[in-house]
């Protein structure tokens, strides 16, 4: 141990309290947009493709 110190923590202060989240209730009541809506599409699409694909694997590795 070192001399003159008496432990290796500094004083702690409670910390300052955070304030409560502002909640915006006016975007739950809007409906999707359209744009929402092609994200969706083009992500199901794409996740055919990959069971496809899978599909396609067996008869892939027995080349």
């Amino acid at each position: 141990m070192r001399a003159g110190r008496s432990g290796c923590y500094a004083a702690v202060e409670p910390a300052e309290e955070l304030p409560e989240p502002e909640e915006d209730d006016e975007d739950d009541d809007e409906p999707e947009s359209e744009d929402d809506e092609e994200a969706e599409d083009e992500a199901a699409f794409e996740d055919d493709d990959a069971g496809e694909l899978l599909d396609e694997l067996p008869r892939l590795s027995l080349r």
